[in-house]
């Protein structure tokens, strides 16, 4: 999407099925690009202003006008031709990873941004988004999905601290993870680690097959670490058999991670009812750590 200064005086349609017929071309050269969906409405008015040597921006959509396609106006018009044509297919989920964490007895998702330095940690049952409030704090609270004022006010301080080191561990595995994503297998492992809290928190939750996800993210991350120092491995889900591999690279902390929280057969994709939800919730937890550990001495 190009931005400029001048404002563009043409109009650069006489109607809106002429409009309606270069933004089908549009759309077409997009998923010749294999754009996906969630990105094709940004990626549409990058390429619509390339095409008409204008530029795009992103108004509201209140700003289009009937038969006016200049400047604001085009570019509302742009926005809400994907908005008619995809709807809430559009919608991206901007958080960069997901955590568990237990409270009062019950366990709770956590969505994850992003953050560029060392953020400051903080819990504060308002539920403030201090992000919202262009602070340099986090609240921790905030990000925590369903939970309510009343209960957040209730936990204390062994609560909290347990909460804010779960969700910190998970933030700094996700910068590590954003430094090191072209790395072999890392942009997978990602994924893996996501799905190991999705899987819990559906209508039936799936968690021998979150358990799976996680030991999935535990070996990519090992693997990828072993190809990084052009060391062979073995096609195993043998987590100690890998680790095994890591000792002459004199990788620290390890005796800190059970792996027997992670490790589990294949068969727990199939019967899921073999894995309780709290045991998946623990290999979730060992596999960032064991994450962690690896990551930071790349």
């Amino acid at each position: 999407m190009q931005n400029g200064n001048t404002i563009d005086p043409r109009n650069h349609f006489k109607s809106y099925e002429e409009f309606n017929a270069f933004m089908e071309e549009i759309d077409t050269k997009l998923k010749n690009k294999n754009i996906p969906i969630v990105a094709r409405q940004l990626q549409g008015a990058g390429e619509v202003a390339r095409t008409l040597k204008t530029s795009i921006y992103m108004v509201p959509r209140s700003l289009a006008k009937p038969n006016d396609f200049r400047n604001f106006s085009l570019s509302a018009h742009v926005i809400l031709w994907f908005d008619k044509r995809y709807g809430d297919r559009l919608k991206m989920d901007l958080s960069f990873g997901k955590t568990v964490v237990l409270i009062n007895g019950d366990f709770y998702k956590v969505k994850l941004p992003f953050f560029w330095g060392d953020p400051q940690c903080v819990f504060d049952p308002t539920l403030k988004d201090y992000t919202n409030m262009h602070d340099p704090r986090c609240n921790v609270a905030s990000l925590i999905e369903g939970l309510t004022t009343n209960l957040a006010h209730k936990i204390d301080g062994l609560g909290q601290f347990h909460i804010l080191n779960r969700v910190v561990k998970a933030i700094n595995l996700g910068q590590f993870m954003k430094n090191y994503i072209e790395v072999f297998f890392i942009e997978e492992a990602k994924g893996d680690l996501i799905q190991s809290v999705d899987l819990l928190f559906q209508h039936k939750p799936l968690c021998g097959l979150s358990k799976w996800e996680s030991l999935q993210f535990a070996e990519k991350v090992i693997k990828s670490f072993l190809k990084y120092k052009k060391e062979p491995f073995p096609k195993t889900h043998n987590l100690s058999e890998l680790i095994n591999l890591l000792e002459r690279y004199n990788v620290k902390n390890l005796d800190f991670i059970d792996i027997n929280h992670i490790q589990c057969e294949p068969n727990v994709r199939y019967n899921t009812e073999l894995v309780k939800f709290s045991e998946a919730v623990k290999a979730h937890w060992e596999s960032i750590d064991l994450g962690l550990i690896i990551l930071q001495q790349f």
